[in-house]
């Protein structure tokens, strides 16, 4: 199985991390604070599609929680 390098990026914003999250949380707003990853995020199912660099993707965002955690895959 190949391995991928993984790189951790994390910035402050001058913010309540409520508000950050109430944002960043939604899926159509994906775009706008990953810029490179992808386009047009529009739900398929229980999954997102967005057109990536080398083409369309499906994305899965982590569920909304309590912790402000992010995520996807």
């Amino acid at each position: 199985m190949p391995t991928h390098e993984v790189r951790t990026v994390s910035i402050s914003i001058d913010r309540d991390w409520r508000d950050v999250y109430a944002y960043a949380s939604v899926p159509q707003n994906f775009a706008n604070w990953a810029s490179g990853l992808g386009s047009g995020v529009e739900r398929s199912g229980e999954e997102w599609s967005a057109q990536g660099p080398e083409g369309p993707v499906r994305i899965r965002f982590s569920p909304p929680n309590d912790f402000g955690v992010l995520d996807h895959a």
